[in-house]
């Protein structure tokens, strides 16, 4: 029975390190940077003839996006409200990003163009895994920011729009950390995981 008990727990903290606990950090870029102290991982989105696009994954800096519907275009500063060049997508703004190494935050500024009230699903995943994801959405014609924490490492990202149209929304500049913030709710379960193991195998 011990053992079984002993079984039982292990597998439910093995699960537990894939199921993160998030933190967002939506129109709030002062407390996402002071958090994490993520840094920009993106350049200035600058190509050949100053716009350029593709299907195909493309990297800039040291993230690769693939485009989950149209084209991606990139290179120009189109509103004038985000700081640097932007990231447009001829279709729904959904795609996917491939990070070089494995990161606890991400963050990013948005640009909703008029005309839809866009929604947004965010996915963090280590590897093929799912470790969590939210939803976002941004009021029109402003800029915006959006930011996440993990308690579990992430390697890919997928950004997919739910409830919009093609109304040419604007992807800013990245920001990646790959420094490790526990959350209290993961270490409070460690700690309880590894005093039940404990007292499992003393009175064994």
């Amino acid at each position: 029975m011990r053992i079984l008990s002993f079984l039982s727990l292990f597998v439910i903290l093995m699960g537990s390190l894939y199921a993160a606990t998030l933190t967002t950090y939506i129109h709030d870029s002062t407390g996402f940077f002071l958090a994490t102290g993520a840094t920009q991982a993106t350049n200035a989105y600058a190509g050949p003839d100053n716009v350029s696009s593709y299907s195909a994954p493309g990297a800039f800096g040291n993230i690769v996006f693939t485009t989950l519907t149209g084209g991606l275009y990139f290179g120009s500063e189109w509103t004038g409200t985000l700081p640097g060049n932007e990231i447009a997508i001829s279709g729904l703004e959904s795609m996917k990003l491939d990070l070089p190494l494995y990161a606890y935050a991400l963050g990013f500024y948005f640009y909703d163009n008029v005309g839809d009230q866009s929604t947004f699903t965010l996915t963090l995943f280590n590897n093929i895994t799912n470790i969590g994801y939210f939803t976002f959405n941004t009021p029109d014609n402003v800029a915006s920011f959006v930011g996440v924490s993990s308690d579990v490492a992430f390697n890919k990202v997928q950004i997919v729009e739910t409830t919009g149209d093609s109304t040419n929304d604007y992807y800013g500049l990245f920001y990646l950390s790959t420094t490790a913030i526990p959350e209290p709710s993961t270490i409070a379960l460690f700690m309880i995981s590894i005093a039940t193991m404990l007292f499992l195998k003393k009175n064994q």
